[in-house]
């Protein structure tokens, strides 16, 4: 039901199915965090937010792995 479009070497566009949510943006960090669009109001279900939460967990699986790696944890 999330699906992402990538629109800079850093930054996606998230959909809920066709609804735009706003964007994942990599930080200084390194790290991509969510940016909800302005747009939106009203409540959100926690499966809606867990799936957010499984999107952002994709992204940053790749970074995670290798600071994990580089400091021995893994």
């Amino acid at each position: 039901m999330i699906r992402i479009e990538k629109t800079t070497l850093s930054s996606y566009k998230v959909y809920f199915n066709d609804i735009y949510l706003g964007d994942a943006e990599m930080e200084v960090d390194g790290f991509y965090n969510f940016w909800f669009t302005k747009d939106l109001n009203g409540y959100w279900t926690s499966h809606s937010l867990r799936l957010i939460a499984e999107m952002l967990d994709d992204l940053n699986k790749e970074w995670n792995d290798k600071i994990l790696s580089d400091l021995g944890n893994k």
